[in-house]
């Protein structure tokens, strides 16, 4: 069984093809949330992550408390974004970050980088 991975994007065709690409490439995609609030709600119950690749951005709203949370867990992430870290802010200084749009051997690789 491949690692295990929360995927948190609003664009549902661009969070399809993350977990199309996810999968074919070994990893199993065990949640997939739209929102702050939906991935919040999913990290509550205790679920084993082994990783996450997430959105900067939910819906006109910062990906923060959803990156803080993971990293309280110990879970190593993946940030995805149009935006450069600059335009994110300080919080996101620390976090890896792959732009927009997607290049999918990179998503892999960076991954499978940070699990490693």
């Amino acid at each position: 069984m491949g690692h295990r991975i929360l995927v948190v994007d609003d664009e549902p065709l661009i969070a399809m093809e993350i977990e199309t690409t996810l999968s074919q490439a070994g990893f199993e995609v065990v949640h997939m949330a739209q929102s702050v609030e939906t991935a919040l709600t999913f990290l509550k119950d205790g679920v084993q992550l082994d990783g996450a690749v997430l959105d900067a951005n939910l819906h006109d709203e910062s990906a923060r408390p959803v990156v803080e949370r993971l990293q309280e867990l110990g879970v190593p992430l993946l940030m995805v974004s149009g935006y450069s870290a600059d335009q994110i802010g300080p919080w996101a200084e620390e976090v890896k970050l792959l732009r927009k749009p997607i290049v999918y051997a990179e998503l892999i690789k960076t991954l499978n980088d940070i699990l490693a």
